[in-house]
């Protein structure tokens, strides 16, 4: 996470050497003072940057302090506000999520204006101990872990950054570079120290922080979904039994899989498909349907399964596809569609999840491969599918592993959650997930 508050620590000192754009950067890397690995972790600047450790209960202070958490999705902004208990404990004091238009241009004053006027109603009056927090995308920021030999406590700094340095080859005019210690592993025998590097454009991050300034609501700091993910698990606030779990998320036109080991973030990828796809498919799938009706119907064969429908577009199978869920209106005979039963829409998506599926399994083998891991354990799920049970079900049965919508807001298994009123469908839920 980004924030610029907390004190300079050698990792922050190596940052702002990068920063300084001098070319002898190597000189004046920091040595690092006598520690254990993970007291430099608990110092390192990553949790002031793009925090992977105990979000929740690193970005709120001792004190009772109120911690706002933002995400800027595709076509709604999602607020959470939590409150720092004593004895590191918290308590989730409201929520709310706004719909808007999506296309919006980000440097325009209406959508400078939507974000100020949903904030300050959710907020209220600034407070002094109020610490604002958003995610931005993760696509943007790379993530990687790998494993360097143990080596003395004033050389690690140096090889961590010449390790990314070479593998990433990133631009330090233009980046953001950290890293933090997981821990100690033994390799083939060979004791090893495992670390997680991420590298973030500067530009990006500059323009959020520029924009909250600009509405009057400065940000603490920044964080991806994958290490908030993990601060469910690490912090408890989602339990699971399995040493290695992994979250599939399902967005609009990217997925992600996030795969965690003890707590830990140990793989993070992109992948070009999602919900778009789905809609995609429908689309494709039901004007090919009209198409083959209408060659049927010159030959003097009938079909009536499309026999008078019209085209249909992309904005049209959206509407199919969310007329899966059942808090929805369903269509009606004005909708291009409206005839196909579910399981006809669930056929018609099918290629879609299936390439899904396979880009999952792809990912999954290469874990296996490189971390000489059994399995990557139960599969969590965020994102744009929550309300359709029988796709997760079918996602789960197709990878051979069992599979859950990720739900930190259920009332039944989270004792966080205070008095607050929550949604009772899931599909409500999940855009805080």
């Amino acid at each position: 996470m980004i924030s610029q508050n907390d004190e300079i620590s050698s990792t922050e000192k190596l940052l702002d050497t990068i920063r300084s754009n001098d070319t002898s950067i190597e000189d004046k890397i920091p040595a690092v003072s006598p520690a254990t690995p993970s007291t430099i972790a608990e110092k390192s600047f990553l949790e002031r940057m793009l925090s992977s450790k105990d979000f929740l209960a690193k970005i709120l202070s001792s004190k009772e302090s109120i911690t706002i958490g933002i995400d800027i999705g595709y076509n709604e902004l999602s607020f959470v506000k939590i409150k720092n208990l004593p004895d590191k404990k918290w308590r989730l004091m409201s929520l709310r999520s706004v719909s808007f238009k999506p296309g919006i241009p980000s440097e325009t004053a209406d959508y400078e204006d939507l974000l100020k006027t949903s904030l300050s109603e959710f907020c209220g009056p600034l407070e002094e101990d109020l610490n604002i927090w958003c995610i931005i995308s993760a696509g943007r920021v790379d993530v990687k872990r790998f494993l360097i030999p143990r080596v003395p406590k004033k050389q690690l700094e140096n090889t961590v950054f010449w390790k990314v340095k070479k593998e990433f080859r990133f631009d330090e005019k233009e980046s953001i570079f950290d890293y933090r210690v997981q821990d100690e592993i033994i390799e083939k025998g060979a004791h090893k120290i495992a670390i997680l590097a991420y590298i973030a454009p500067k530009n990006e991050v500059k323009e959020i922080k520029d924009l909250f300034s600009r509405i009057g609501f400065p940000l603490t700091g920044v964080s991806i979904a994958p290490f908030a993910v993990q601060n469910l698990f690490s912090t408890g606030w989602i339990k699971t039994t399995e040493d290695t779990a992994t979250n599939l998320h399902i967005g609009h036109d990217w997925s992600r899989i996030d795969i965690y080991s003890k707590g830990n973030l140990v793989s993070t990828r992109g992948i070009k498909s999602g919900v778009n796809s789905m809609i995609q498919s429908i689309m494709d799938g039901y004007n090919e349907r009209i198409k083959t009706t209408s060659i049927l119907e010159m030959a003097g064969e009938e079909d009536e399964s499309g026999k008078g429908a019209d085209q249909m577009d992309m904005e049209q199978a959206r509407k199919v596809l969310l007329s899966l869920r059942p808090d929805l209106p369903p269509l009606t005979e004005k909708d291009t569609g409206y005839q196909l039963k579910e399981e006809e829409i669930f056929e018609l998506i099918q290629p879609a999840v299936g390439r899904l599926v396979r880009q999952v399994e792809r990912t999954f083998e290469h874990y296996i491969a490189t971390f000489d891991d059994e399995s990557v354990g139960k599969v969590y799920n965020t994102g744009r599918v929550h309300f359709y049970g029988p796709l997760i079900d079918y996602i789960g049965k197709q990878l051979g592993i069992e599979m859950e919508v990720n739900d930190p807001l259920d009332p039944d298994k989270n004792p966080y959650l205070g008095d607050v009123t929550l949604p009772e469908l899931v599909s409500d839920r999940a855009p805080y997930a």
